[in-house]
């Protein structure tokens, strides 16, 4: 799987601060390992569900392979996902940016069109899908360390991909790691959905820790947030608040690799998490059907004009005006925003004679033609 990396470079941290950022990481790690735990913990229960719901012994016997997979692979998939975080802290350490895999839908895909379809695009959604609803749930957490560790950096503020064990770091390290299961497509969507639910979900802890352990070491303790809830954050829960009304079931043509039929946009008609996982992939499925993704004909793996979701134009136009009301192109926190209007102010006298001349010249043809 190739790499993709930010070309322009920065500066490592600052020696001083080299040992609170190696504390930090340590502790990061720690964090994450003990919630990656928690979710292995709940994947054979989860799938042994998804095996009673089954249809055929096939279905069946694909999920308790897996089981047995998991189970087989366990300590080296807790060490490969700490050791794909550990990279991404010794990358912004190091002055490097932290590199994440090129998608294949993004990649050429000759005649495996539809291959990369049915077992990249879902994926690639999940993994999209699971970045962007975290940057938006822990917006002020990863600002206040996006804050922070500028310091370290000496005052130049970090891309959002770039903090260390920001939502696309810790979702991608999970992505590479589960790779290597080889997995079928069905069944890696299933390790996405308790990632989410059992990891990502405490995300919001584990921030408010890297936090403080930066405050502990007096950089920013007394950073004010007066951030306003996250505009995206509006909208995602006004397209729930949409979506949680019932609907018709959406036919598919087919029945997922489980061998249950699919109901997406319809609830669940019980509540175990063995449902909700399901209905979340077939739903998920379903709706790349429907919309007819048209991925890689799109630049960088963007869906195409007409598959994209939705939103209601008065929750979108008051989502843009606070971006551009509270829009900071500051570095670091600054006491004095507005200075006021400028007191003198310059015109190019040129440039307005030049249109006075402009307005005679189509005047005098205007004459002319009557």
């Amino acid at each position: 799987m190739s790499q993709r990396t930010r070309p322009t470079p920065r500066k490592p941290v600052q020696s001083r601060y080299q040992l609170l950022i190696q504390e930090c990481r340590e502790q990061l790690l720690d964090d994450l390992t003990t919630e990656l735990n928690s979710l292995l913990e709940q994947v054979e229960p989860v799938l042994i569900d998804l095996a009673d719901k089954a249809k055929t012994n096939t279905a069946q016997a694909r999920i308790f392979d897996a089981i047995n997979i998991i189970k087989k692979q366990r300590r080296e998939v807790e060490q490969n996902f700490r050791e794909n975080l550990a990279k991404g802290f010794d990358a912004f350490l190091n002055g490097d940016h932290i590199s994440y895999p090129t998608p294949r839908i993004e990649g050429e895909c000759g005649n495996d069109l539809e291959v990369v379809e049915n077992e990249d695009l879902e994926k690639h959604l999940a993994v999209q899908n699971i970045i962007s609803r975290a940057h938006a749930d822990y917006y002020q957490q990863l600002y206040a360390l996006s804050q922070r560790l500028a310091v370290t950096l000496g005052g130049v503020k970090p891309a959002k991909d770039d903090i260390p064990g920001c939502p696309a770091h810790i979702t991608n390290a999970f992505q590479v790691t589960t790779e290597r299961l080889r997995l079928e497509n069905d069944l890696l969507l299933t390790l996405y959905h308790l990632f989410n639910r059992f990891l990502i979900s405490k995300l919001g802890q584990i921030y408010d820790r890297f936090n403080k352990k930066l405050i502990d070491a007096g950089i920013f303790p007394n950073l004010k947030l007066n951030l306003k809830k996250s505009p995206f954050v509006r909208i995602r829960e006004n397209q729930q608040r949409l979506h949680s009304e019932p609907s018709v079931p959406i036919d598919t043509g087919s029945q997922g690799e489980s061998g249950i039929s699919a109901y997406p946009g319809s609830p669940m008609p019980t509540t175990s998490l063995g449902d909700e996982i399901l209905h979340s992939i077939l739903t998920l499925m379903a709706g790349r059907r429907k919309e007819g993704l048209k991925v890689i004909n799109t630049p960088k793996g963007l869906p195409s004009e007409q598959s994209r979701e939705q939103i209601d134009s008065t929750t979108l136009i008051s989502a843009i005006s606070d971006i551009q009301s509270s829009a900071d192109t500051g570095l670091l926190p600054i006491e004095e925003r507005d200075a006021g209007p400028p007191r003198d102010i310059e015109l190019e006298t040129t440039l307005i004679d030049e249109a006075k001349k402009n307005i005679v010249r189509r005047e005098s043809k205007a004459f002319s033609a009557c």
